[in-house]
């Protein structure tokens, strides 16, 4: 379906040799009040292969069989510079990967990744969940995505892990428990958030496929913003959240930098969280952090 307006938006989602094309709301208005209209599209495309490549690090400590895998997408799209889409997602990863170096070691092993080739079908991501071996994916407590933090007309979307919304689908269990702490988190901090689509248009999908509790932060690209939403965030009523989303107006200029501040204050928090436990999404509680104060000794007890 396009938008009413000058600007077509679409996402492919699988590779095809079939080309799909487009045009905006407006054009196709005009198409159709043509009478009688009959009309031949020409094609100039290919289809080539080419490589990538994702960059993935991971703190030397914390427990290697219950990982926290915190992930954002290199690439961005051909039409412009990507600075909202995903220049402030990898930022943001970039950013909290350096503060937890000069932290002591977490209780849980957390791996930033860094993903190549999102934008032309989530390669990286599914080819790194696709390579890992069943002890491998076992590992992995949970995935946290940051794909657009800073879009122009912002909105505090958590990924909607208990599935509330209609479109959302295919969340593992503990995948609400997520959510939950990025919620409680923006309520605390008198900030109203709401959930995001699970619509698998972005790397959590593998993960959310191989059965790991996944969600994250999003502010928003292509959808029109409420009257009730922008008296919650401010912002323009009847706008896309990003209106330069995909074109060659993702740039600097167009970054909000309220939205950067406190979706990135959203992620830490709960890379940070989930570094320290797990326990809401799988039931796994580092044994580092747990007193045990109890008046017996097996059988016998203590006097």
């Amino acid at each position: 379906v396009n938008n009413e307006d000058e600007v077509f938006l679409g996402t492919v989602g699988e590779l095809s040799a079939i080309p799909a094309v487009g045009v905006s709301g407006l054009v196709g208005a005009d198409l159709l009040s043509i009478p009688d209209l009959e009309l031949r599209v020409t094609v100039d495309s290919e289809v080539r292969q080419e490589s990538s490549y994702s960059v993935l690090a991971e703190t030397p400590g914390g427990r290697d069989d219950n990982v926290v895998v915190v992930g954002a997408h290199l690439d961005g799209v051909e039409e412009g510079p990507a600075i909202n889409d995903n220049g402030s997602g990898t930022a943001f990863l970039l950013e909290t990967a350096i503060r937890m170096a000069e932290q002591p070691d977490p209780n849980n092993q957390v791996r930033f990744a860094f993903w190549g080739t999102e934008e032309s079908g989530l390669v990286g991501s599914s080819e790194y969940v696709a390579g890992l071996d069943e002890q491998r994916l076992d590992d992995l407590a949970l995935y946290l995505n940051f794909d657009m933090i800073g879009s122009h007309n912002y909105g505090r979307f958590v990924l909607d892990g208990r599935m509330d919304l209609p479109e959302s689908g295919g969340a593992p269990s503990g995948s609400g428990a997520i959510a939950k702490v990025f919620e409680d988190y923006f309520e605390e901090q008198g900030q109203v958030s709401e959930p995001g689509v699970l619509s698998g248009r972005s790397d959590y999908l593998a993960f959310m496929q191989a059965g790991v509790p996944s969600g994250g932060l999003f502010s928003g690209a292509d959808v029109v913003k409420s009257e009730e939403q922008a008296e919650w965030y401010g912002g323009t009523a009847g706008q896309t959240f990003d209106p330069y989303y995909h074109t060659a107006d993702d740039t600097m200029e167009n970054v909000n930098w309220d939205s950067v501040a406190e979706l990135s204050a959203a992620g830490a928090h709960g890379v940070e969280f989930f570094a320290e436990s797990t326990l809401p999404v799988n039931g796994v509680l580092s044994m580092s952090s747990v007193t045990v104060d109890l008046p017996r000794k097996g059988d016998a007890w203590l006097r």
